[in-house]
């Protein structure tokens, strides 16, 4: 995965990102204002956007971050791509069963640590 970061109009307009215009990417936003109708801007050159950081030049850090989650597609369907892109071959039926297993994990996962933040341990000893 590769990490691009500036400004839309430069992202977009950049001659030098050609090379990841087919990259499963994340993208750090610097513009002073989130720009409007930002994901189909930038899924018109970079298809593979799969998350989108604003970080404005110039801001005071107050420690969150702005994030978008950027992928609404079935985890089939993602999975199914992201390995096609990986391997350059079809996936197969078991791979995307394993893709789509560690998503439903890292969902239960995220579920499981609550408002509270951080997973809660099941073990006997912690109980």
């Amino acid at each position: 995965m590769a990490t691009l970061r500036g400004t839309l109009d430069d992202l977009l307009a950049d001659p030098a990102h050609a090379m990841h215009e087919d990259a499963w990417l994340r993208v750090t936003l610097t513009d002073r204002v989130r720009p409007d109708s930002l994901m189909d801007r930038l899924k018109s050159r970079f298809p593979h956007v799969l998350q989108v950081f604003h970080e404005p030049d110039g801001r005071i850090e107050r420690g969150v971050r702005g994030t978008t989650a950027v992928s609404e597609r079935d985890p089939r369907e993602l999975g199914s791509d992201f390995i096609s892109y990986v391997t350059k071959t079809e996936a197969s039926t078991g791979e995307i069963g394993c893709f789509v297993a560690g998503y439903e994990a890292a969902v239960k996962a995220q579920a499981l640590a609550g408002p509270g933040g951080g997973l809660r341990c099941s073990c006997t000893t912690c109980g």
